[in-house]
């Protein structure tokens, strides 16, 4: 079992959602539209202190709760699609290019963030 989210990001991630992933909210991946093939479809999001999405892949949190999850146990289902409209604004704050996943985008963004020394 390889987890794909640096160990920093995990526990950010666990705190926000108090080690529950029922608090948070599931992004479906499919026919996201994006050049390359994801790696880990699906992820699952809680909001920071400021409101703002931090990601963790669903193929993580399926190992580190060690359970299945059924998203319709989450508090939102959402399509990656939705979650880009929803956050719209805030991915063009960050200048998310075009061709990238924002989800990838944010994802390596929060693990920068978490060693700004």
């Amino acid at each position: 079992m390889i987890l794909y989210s640096d160990p920093k990001l995990i526990g950010q991630f666990l705190s926000l959602c108090d080690s529950n992933w029922h608090m948070c909210c599931f992004v479906f991946c499919k026919n996201c539209g994006y050049t390359r093939a994801c790696e880990y479809p699906d992820f699952l999001f809680v909001l920071s202190e400021a409101g703002a999405p931090v990601v963790l892949p669903a193929a993580d949190a399926t190992i580190l709760f060690s359970t299945h999850l059924d998203p319709k146990e989450c508090l939102l289902t959402l399509s990656v699609a939705q979650f880009c409209v929803l956050y719209e604004n805030y991915l063009k704050k960050l200048q998310v290019p075009k061709e990238q996943c924002p989800v990838r985008f944010l994802q390596n963004l929060l693990t920068e963030q978490c060693y700004d020394w």
